[in-house]
């Protein structure tokens, strides 16, 4: 069986969360060989180059700065822990993936141009699970030092819709939309029900 990669994104990490994990569960029941992860987005935030560029830096050049730190992370991942699951013909789910990251950075103000001029290539997945969630109902703040405001404030509020609009905007290949209005039970009968016309069940 050849390998599969399913991407979970989406503005609140709790709902994210959520729903790999119980996709992960089910499939494993099922029989199949499932690697769960998560892209380590935020492994670099207590560097002393990441402090630097969100607390005293400021404008393009420091999230240029902060892009490239977060490509670095996505092109490790992808190497390190993606493709050798992926090549023993495993099915990869991943919590957030490259369009996540990329959304953030629009949302800080990056242009589009500028954060894909640094990014690396990685695999588009066969699947992308987008947790489209009320920003009204995400609790869980974005960001790295003082780059993003919290998402309490009214600022947060708006930082987290241009991040979702960016989000739906950016992922590419076959997607699934899942309304994050439902309960969790009907957001889980959903996939069970579409997931198998994307992704070799």
């Amino acid at each position: 069986m050849r390998g599969q990669l399913v991407a979970v994104c989406g503005v609140d990490t709790r709902s994210v969360e959520n729903l790999v994990r119980l996709n992960a569960c089910w499939l494993s029941s099922m029989g199949y060989s499932v690697c769960e992860t998560k892209q380590p987005t935020g492994h670099f935030s207590e560097s002393v180059q990441t402090r630097y560029l969100s607390g005293v830096a400021s404008g393009t050049r420091s999230l240029w700065g902060l892009a490239l730190q977060s490509a670095a992370d996505c092109l490790f991942h992808g190497d390190q822990v993606v493709e050798p699951h992926f090549a023993r013909g495993e099915l990869v789910l991943v919590q957030n993936y490259l369009y996540t990251a990329r959304a953030y950075f629009r949302a800080c103000g990056l242009e589009l141009e500028w954060s894909k001029r640094g990014e690396p290539a990685l695999r588009t997945p066969d699947l992308t699970i987008v947790m489209d969630t009320p920003i009204e109902a995400c609790r869980t703040p974005w960001g790295i030092g003082s780059l993003t405001p919290s998402a309490e404030e009214p600022s947060g509020l708006e930082f987290l819709s241009r991040m979702r609009e960016s989000l739906l905007e950016l992922v590419e290949g076959r997607c699934l939309v899942v309304d994050g209005e439902m309960a969790l039970e009907g957001q889980w009968s959903f996939l069970r029900r579409r997931i198998g016309d994307f992704v070799s069940l």
